[in-house]
């Protein structure tokens, strides 16, 4: 929930925008429920982890991230959810390797993002890669290619 009482995902089963093709739940809502009593990582990190996500959550709220296209909000977004809230090490920390690679070349065009391992010297260790979209792109609508935006991924 928000500091407001407002759960981060309100209505598990049905897309946010647009027509509501696909109503899977992005996440299985056992696995929250479980997973949500889960104290390993309580603490100032989890804390602050959480006061982020509901900046984030907070900003979506107001409807300020409407207007907003993916472009100008992914290199904030990706810093403060992958670097500040889920601690991931990014390229600007100057280390030997890191763990999150903004505009990442894959077959066919790069992909906004990829979690791995990274180095300046060798071959990374991709282990995933990702597409951001707009806050008001509905994920679950064919965009491109008569494939939506899960099957682009």
């Amino acid at each position: 929930m928000t500091p407001k009482g407002e759960h981060l995902f309100p209505e598990l089963n049905k897309a946010r925008y647009g027509e509501s093709r696909c109503l899977h739940p992005l996440f299985l809502p056992a696995l929250l429920e479980r997973e949500s009593h889960d104290q390993r990582f309580k603490g100032i990190d989890q804390d602050h982890a959480y006061e982020i996500i509901c900046k984030w959550a907070d900003i979506e709220s107001k409807g300020k991230l409407d207007p907003m296209k993916e472009t100008n909000l992914e290199g904030e977004f990706c810093k403060d959810i992958f670097g500040d809230a889920l601690g991931y090490t990014l390229f600007s920390e100057d280390k030997d390797q890191w763990n999150f690679q903004q505009k990442y070349f894959v077959n066919g065009g790069h992909a906004d993002a990829a979690i791995g391992v990274f180095y300046s010297d060798r071959k990374p260790q991709v282990r995933a890669v990702m597409e951001l979209k707009g806050p008001t792109v509905n994920i679950d609508k064919d965009r491109f290619n008569g494939r939506t935006p899960v099957q682009q991924c």
